[in-house]
Order: C-alpha cells, then sequence, then structure tokens
C-alpha cells in the first residue's frame, strides 16, 4: 500500500497508445477518513485524515516489487504528484456507476467529471449505471459497505496500468466510497480525491501557492473542486497521452560550488533530429531554460535515428534554502507542448568554510577579527 506522495520518476517512451499493453499492472490505494482529527498547521476543525497505501505487487514473470512506504515528498514546483509506474492517463474513458448509486452521488460524480475535463480536455463521459467490474477504458464508481480496501478504508481507488518501457497509461479503475460516508459532507470532497487517483494523481503534501490541493493526505468540506496544482497535474496526464514523443534521462542531479548540476538527454522520436528546448526546476524556486544539443554517446544508442547530439548540462541556482528540492526537467517537444521528462529528488546543505586569521583587542572591550568565509 502507498504512503505518501508518488515517486517521481516519469519517463515518457512509446510511440502511440496502441503498443502500451506489454504489462497490466493493478494498483489499489485505500483512503482511511477517521472523523474529527485535525489537520496539522490549518486549525480547520473535523478534517479526516487520510493514509494511502500500496501493497506488495507481483508483476508477471518479476520479482516481487515492494513499493511501501514511501515517505512525502517534496514539492516539485507545479503542484502535483504522479502514482508510481504513472506517465499519463488514456482520454476518452467512461465513468460508469453501480446500480444502486444514490442519487446525490450520481451527481456528485456527474460534477468531478465536469470538473476533470474542464482541467484538461480527457474527453470523460458518464456511461449507463450497471454492476460488474470494469471493462477496457472504464472507471467504475461505487458504494459500498466496505471497501476493497478493507473496513476501514473509506475511500479507495484501483488503477490497471498499462506500461511499455517506462510508459504508463491509467487504463481503467475502480473508485470504491463507504455508505455510512453519506451525509457526512465530505462525500464530494473523497470522490474529487479518489477520482483524481482513478487519472493517476498522487498525493501533494505540501502548499501550492496558498492552498493545499484535493490530493493532499487531508480532505476538508471546503474542497469542492480541483485546485490549480491538481488541475496542472491533469493536464500533464492527458498532455503525455496525447504527446507520447519525448522521451528522455535525468542522470545528474547533484550540488556543487556554484549551483545545482543537471544532466541528462531527451529526445522528440517523432522529430529525431530537433534539438530540444528544456528547462530545469528546482522546486518552485528557480526556472532555468537550456538546449538538448551537447554530444551523449548513449542517445544514439537508444534512437539511432536521433544522432548523438541531444544532451544537456544545466547549473540551476542553489536555492537558499537547507531542505529536499525536486529538481525536474521539462522538454518542449515538436508540438509546442511542454512535457516532463524526469525528475528526482536532491537534498539541499549549505556547508560554509573560512579561516580567522588574527585577533587584536583595539580597546578595552573591543576585538578586531579577520579572516575570510565562504558558502560553496
Amino acid at each position: 500500500m502507498l504512503a505518501g506522495p508518488a515517486p517521481t520518476r516519469q519517463r515518457h517512451r512509446g510511440r502511440a497508445a496502441l503498443v502500451l499493453m506489454a504489462l497490466a499492472l493493478p494498483l489499489v490505494i485505500a483512503t482511511v477518513f477517521p472523523m474529527g482529527a485535525p489537520a496539522p498547521g490549518v486549525g480547520a476543525p473535523e478534517v479526516p485524515v487520510a493514509s494511502h497505501t500500496i501493497g506488495q505487487l507481483r508483476l508477471p514473470g518479476a520479482t516481487w516489487i515492494n513499493v511501501a512506504p514511501q515517505s512525502p515528498q517534496p514539492a516539485n514546483g507545479d503542484g502535483f504528484w504522479l502514482m508510481p509506474g504513472v506517465t499519463a492517463t488514456r482520454i476518452g474513458r467512461v465513468v460508469r456507476m453501480g446500480a444502486d448509486t444514490p442519487a446525490e452521488i450520481r451527481d456528485m460524480v456527474a460534477r468531478v467529471v465536469r470538473d476533470i475535463n474542464d482541467a484538461a480536455g480527457v474527453g470523460l463521459t458518464i456511461g449507463p449505471n450497471a454492476n460488474g467490474p470494469p471493462t477496457a477504458d472504464e472507471i467504475v464508481v461505487r458504494v459500498t459497505d466496505q471497501t476493497i480496501c478493507g473496513p476501514i478504508a473509506s475511500g479507495c481507488t484501483s488503477n490497471a496500468i498499462a506500461q511499455s518501457e517506462g510508459f504508463g497509461v491509467v487504463t481503467n479503475a475502480v473508485v470504491e466510497i463507504q455508505r455510512d460516508l453519506l451525509g457526512s459532507g465530505y462525500e464530494l470532497p473523497v470522490l474529487l480525491h479518489e477520482m483524481g487517483h482513478a487519472m493517476g494523481l498522487g498525493h501533494y503534501n505540501e502548499p501550492y501557492g496558498t492552498q493545499m490541493q484535493v490530493m493532499w493526505g487531508f480532505v476538508t468540506p471546503e474542497m469542492t473542486s480541483y485546485r490549480s496544482g491538481d488541475r496542472n497535474g491533469l493536464r500533464a496526464l492527458a498532455a503525455a497521452f496525447a504527446n507520447p514523443g519525448v522521451i528522455g534521462i535525468v542522470d545528474q542531479v547533484r550540488q556543487e560550488p556554484g549551483g545545482i548540476r543537471v544532466a541528462g538527454w531527451t529526445v522528440d522520436v517523432d522529430d529525431p533530429p530537433a534539438q530540444l528546448a528544456v528547462t530545469a526546476l528546482v522546486g518552485s524556486v528557480s526556472r532555468t531554460d537550456a538546449v538538448a544539443n551537447l554530444y551523449r554517446s548513449d542517445v544514439e544508442a537508444a534512437v539511432p535515428q536521433a544522432g548523438p547530439n541531444h544532451g544537456f548540462e544545466i547549473t540551476a541556482p542553489t536555492p537558499a534554502q537547507q531542505q529536499q528540492f525536486s529538481v525536474c526537467v521539462n522538454a518542449v517537444g515538436f508540438r509546442g507542448q511542454e512535457i516532463r521528462v524526469n525528475c528526482r529528488v536532491l537534498a539541499v546543505e549549505h556547508q560554509p568554510i573560512g579561516r580567522v586569521d588574527s585577533v587584536t583587542v583595539t580597546a578595552p572591550g573591543t576585538v578586531r577579527v579577520t579572516g575570510w568565509a565562504i558558502d560553496p
């Protein structure tokens, strides 16, 4: 089970959705909402606590993969994280509800669907009510006495992810909320949160702008629509599905004298010779632009028709804060959209050095100290 937000690494591979069915990866997200627990540092009354966990998953022909627990990730500057293994969300899915879904929940689901379509243009539609598991490209929403995640989970989402060479697309999902949540005032926030997971969003546990996002580990009754960071994430998932051709890696992120060094390569497989404009983002602190035009022998090995000159080396300003930062690289493909290439997490440290050269008493009660100091 998953605790905290999704990992930072997302890599875009493959040219079209038709090649993405090499592996179906089930992912279960459980949300626990005990009432009456105040959110730390927020002060709002009766804020439910959300705890998301992912179990060990057995992949066909692979070893056990334990993706729990995961510690909270630092802010990435865009206000969202994606779930493990997710790069994109499929366009044009159908949302279907169980035959016994209460009318007020059907209305709320329709409202959530409108909000998602407004944010990302993913073409969700409401299908006829029917019981049973989701078929391809469906999201099933159920009200149940006990979610698939167990009796303590008031909300739960299970996703199927089609993967091929690092490009992971959410294809279908089941969203469940417990029946005893009805009438609590938290139905809409929980549906927004869980439908966010069904689209591929993970937790984002820090403020973005002046607000916590719907995909925070807590929800409040005031969360009645997706907020700016949530909407950024939904747009990124939709854009990645529409533009799967931008691929690449970020293989160096380190703090050096003079700044944060970020290095890697990126190629648009739909236009391999093009040298892409790239941007390095250090949290929400800085954006540094460059062009991916440096020699990298591994690029030609990965994409022979591209040639070797698609590397980048960027020196971004070192933040003044001593904390963890997400360092991300975006690239602009030939379609003109900015696509996330990859992210890494860096702990920024400040270790100033120096020397005292002399200490002189210049007058009663006064001392003159000379020397030097620098933060490399």
